[in-house]
């Protein structure tokens, strides 16, 4: 009889989530779905294969930081997609009451149906996740064309962390149930469903509504004077939640701000197509808000998404001739014989069966330089992890660059011609540790690199100096020995 007892609120549980079918099966599929992206997003920000990415550090950082967007905009959309759960299932829990449940034991029966729905969500969540990851990564891989051998494996920590968020949400939700049946009486449970919302403070609404448009307003400003250096990701983190945040606040009091404006004007409001309408509305507005906002956030996500994935999928040849403007570049170090460097690469190209129809070849000293305000110097200090001001620099002798680009070029003693693959260089001097030199000219073009000049992050620069012992002094500053 006692065991009876104890399996009884659990046996109940499972027949109301049963014959609450209609209710409770969307809200679980719902929840798969949401999970399962959110493990799918882990996963692949956990995967080894993501060190091995061109330019892995950044591809990371933009992966983590939509996981934690990802996991910010579902704890509201989770939270009101139970808000109408909890709302049908009222006036059930109502009529328990009224047969005489005390509300401690419906408090255990609540949280016997969120156990219960939380296993069938986490193990369809998981089950799809370890089922389709392989398939979206390989998507992934397959739309960036990377030549990648990779070796899944599933990271025990991203289904870990899918399994605590959940938990968290879902222990926030049973919360907010428990408080929400335990504070109303059975009569007001029988007849919650029924029931149209709480009429909105006005001065909340207004504050709210304020609110909002200050955090939009911020939000967009941060995105619109970001600058493309160290700060890029904090900043973009920064905006997309506060815009987040503010859309949630526009859409939620914004919208009843305006339904309290119509009231107001009388012409309008005492109309008989419009009285209905307007009063209905300021009771039904604010979950209704909080579900269109949602829509709104995840429409403009999709749409973000597809437009910069076809933005780089259609600049995909411009990205490569950018970055890679050679189809082969061979490096030697100390100084060749061209004549021998043409014969090697003759031989290569031989070996390889690939007819040779251009090269290019020059000899330069590379460094590594940290740059601001025009002075270039050796980096020092935390200022090597300033990768907004750090750049390659090619310190090429004039002879050699007349030879490359086919050109008959002077310069006097302490001039210098310089070439940047970004940004304009746009200043009359250069500082190369102590020794100043005099721009004679800004190239605009080189065999080398292509110019972007809309890109602030570039840092690649060609100096060309007058003469070997130009060169020398400067690769010294830098800690190189160019003999």
């Amino acid at each position: 009889m006692k065991m009876h007892k104890v399996t009884l609120l659990p046996r109940l549980a499972v027949s109301n989530i049963r014959k609450n079918g209609s209710t409770y099966f969307p809200y679980i599929g719902v929840s798969i779905f949401a999970m399962f992206t959110y493990l799918v997003f882990d996963l692949i920000q956990k995967s080894d294969v993501m060190s091995t990415l061109p330019r892995a550090v950044y591809a990371g950082m933009l992966i983590y930081i939509g996981f934690w967007l990802l996991g910010i905009i579902m704890v509201p959309f989770l939270y009101y997609t139970n808000s109408f759960l909890i709302k049908r299932r009222k006036k059930e829990l109502g009529l328990y009451s009224i047969l005489g449940m005390e509300k401690k034991h419906i408090g255990i029966l609540m949280f016997w149906e969120s156990l219960i729905v939380y296993g069938m969500v986490m193990a369809g969540a998981v089950a799809l996740g370890l089922l389709f990851y392989r398939l979206v990564f390989l998507l992934l891989i397959n739309l960036a064309k990377l030549p990648l051998e990779v070796d899944f494996s599933i990271h025990p920590g991203a289904v870990l962390d899918t399994l605590i968020f959940y938990a968290v949400v879902t222990a926030l939700n049973l919360f907010v149930n428990l408080i929400q049946v335990g504070k109303a009486r059975p009569v007001e449970l029988m007849s919650e469903s029924k029931k149209g919302e709480k009429k909105p403070n006005a001065f909340v609404i207004g504050l709210m509504t304020v609110l909002g448009c200050i955090l939009m307003g911020t939000g967009y400003l941060i995105a619109v004077t970001a600058k493309l250096d160290s700060m890029i990701f904090a900043d973009f983190f920064l905006a997309v939640f506060l815009v987040i945040l503010g859309t949630y606040f526009l859409f939620t009091s914004g919208s009843i701000a305006l339904l309290y404006f119509l009231k107001r004007r009388k012409q309008y409001y005492y109309r008989a197509e419009n009285f209905v309408t307007v009063s209905g509305m300021l009771y039904r507005m604010k979950k209704n808000a909080a579900g269109l906002s949602n829509i709104c956030i995840f429409g403009t996500m999709v749409m973000i998404t597809v437009i910069c994935t076809l933005s780089v999928w259609l600049g995909m040849d411009s990205i490569l001739s950018i970055m890679c403007p050679n189809t082969f570049k061979l490096s030697f170090f100390g100084r060749q014989e061209e004549t021998v460097i043409q014969t090697k690469l003759e031989q290569l190209a031989k070996d390889i069966g690939v007819e040779l129809e251009d090269y290019t070849a020059h000899s330069y000293v590379g460094v590594e330089v940290y740059h601001e305000d025009g002075v270039m110097r050796k980096p020092v200090g935390s200022e090597q992890y300033r990768y907004e001001n750090l750049c390659d620099v090619e310190l090429m002798e004039l002879e050699d660059y007349n030879r490359m680009e086919e050109t008959d070029k002077k310069l006097s003693p302490g001039e210098v011609l310089i070439f940047s693959a970004g940004s304009d260089w746009d200043n009359e001097h250069i500082l190369l540790g102590e020794q100043e030199y005099r721009v004679q000219e800004e190239l605009r073009q080189c065999r080398l690199h292509k110019k972007a000049p809309g890109d602030d992050y570039n840092g690649w620069y060609l100096v060309v100096l007058q003469d070997a012992k130009d060169v020398e002094e400067a690769a010294t500053v830098f800690g190189v020995n160019s003999k």
